[in-house]
């Protein structure tokens, strides 16, 4: 007759269990949040954080809100994808406090960005290689420090 430790069989298959668990937990996107219009951005700190564009390029203008919340942050590299490489300027409402790292960069067709007076915050690289750029508009009256590195049109060496 076989003995079977009754006390080790549970914690196996409770083990067992917890391990095949594990494989429906889900953890939460935060690149592909919810969209509204061309714009997928998802919440954070009660503002709308844009992460992607996927419009078709052309002259836009940020909406001041997204799915009912104020447009508060340009995410990193939000618009440097293959749509946001068609824009060709840009209006950033003043509702946006923040425009992460290369949010626009490599947008080569864009030849004028405003930026609204409520932006507090620009990241570095954010109009990295926008070789079209001849016009940029700051609206705020007292514009952030950014690093020189911001606006770099310089291709690689």
């Amino acid at each position: 007759m076989v003995e079977v430790d009754t006390k080790q069989t549970v914690t196996t298959l409770i083990v067992c269990m917890m391990l095949v668990g594990t494989l429906f937990v889900v953890a939460p996107d935060i690149v592909r949040g919810p969209k509204d219009g061309d714009y997928t951005y998802y919440e954070s700190g009660g503002f709308a954080y844009i992460s992607n564009y996927s419009g078709a390029g052309g002259a836009i203008i940020i909406p001041s809100s997204l799915g009912g919340l104020p447009t508060g942050i340009i995410g990193y590299s939000a618009f440097n994808n293959v749509n946001g490489h068609l824009i060709t300027s840009v209006i950033i409402p003043d509702s946006v406090t923040t425009i992460e790292d290369y949010a626009f960069a490599y947008c080569s067709s864009l030849t004028s960005v405003t930026i609204g007076s409520g932006v507090t915050s620009i990241g570095s690289f954010v109009l990295q290689y926008c070789s079209s750029l001849t016009s940029i508009t700051l609206l705020m009256n007292d514009p952030p420090s950014v690093c020189d590195c911001w606006v770099d049109n310089t291709p690689d060496a």
